[in-house]
Parts: structure tokens; C-alpha cells; sequence
């Protein structure tokens, strides 16, 4: 199974590896230049019935925020081998509650393509005591 993804689309890039070391960026992230990396503690990933959706947020505040997601593709690959991907993402922009004026919540959809592959080990980095 594949298990790092390097998807593109409507100025996002992202590359995102599975089972890598838990104090390493899993997820990083550049939206229209800006680049943000996620530890996999900061990554929610949800099973749905369409499929897996991993998301972050993007910006938060005391008023709301951005959040990002993206269905991760199931893809058989071979170590060493690469595999063509295209999937969605979502960028969510809501207020909290509380929030003055509150605004509803807006969703927009990428699309995304790019190459999934099976790294042969993933990137584990021992630390040091």
C-alpha cells in the first residue's frame, strides 16, 4: 500500500507520509506560498463511508478559522514503485458560535492529482535521548 502522497491543485501542494516518526512532520502543506507542516497528533483521520478523509487546520481564532481536508486514495504500489492519484480536498471557512457577525460556514472543493508511492521504509528518524 501506499503510504506517501505528493498532491497538487488550485495552488496547494501537500505531501503526506503514513507511519513515519511521530515527532517528524507528517503533513506539510504550501497554499499559495505559505507552507505549514503537522506532526501526525495534529492530523485527524476519519474513516467514512466514502472513504478515508484526512484533515488540519489551517488558521484558527478566537472569531473561526480554515480548516483543510483531502480524501487520501487507496493505492497498491510496490515498494519503490509510484502510482498516478487523483482525489478532492476541501477548504472550510466558518466562525465560532460567538463569533460578531457570525457567518455561516463555506465550504470549497480542489481538486487535487500527483503521485502516490510506497517508500521502502518510511522516513524514521531515531532521537536522541
Amino acid at each position: 500500500m501506499a503510504n506517501n502522497y505528493k498532491l497538487s491543485g488550485h495552488g496547494i501542494e501537500l505531501t503526506y507520509t503514513i507511519g513515519g516518526n511521530p515527532a517528524l512532520p507528517a503533513l506539510t502543506i504550501t497554499d499559495n506560498g505559505m507552507t505549514q507542516s503537522y506532526r501526525p497528533e495534529e492530523i485527524t483521520v476519519d474513516l467514512t463511508d466514502l472513504g478515508t478523509m484526512v484533515s488540519v487546520a489551517l488558521t484558527t481564532s478566537a472569531d473561526g478559522g480554515v480548516r483543510f481536508g483531502f480524501f487520501l486514495p487507496t493505492v497498491k504500489v510496490q515498494p519503490g514503485q509510484r502510482a498516478a492519484v487523483t482525489t478532492s480536498g476541501i477548504i472550510q471557512i466558518y466562525s465560532e458560535p460567538n463569533s460578531a457577525p457570525h457567518r455561516p460556514s463555506s465550504w470549497s472543493c480542489v481538486h487535487l492529482h500527483g503521485i502516490a508511492s510506497q517508500l521502502a521504509r518510511p522516513m524514521i528518524t531515531a532521537v536522541a535521548a
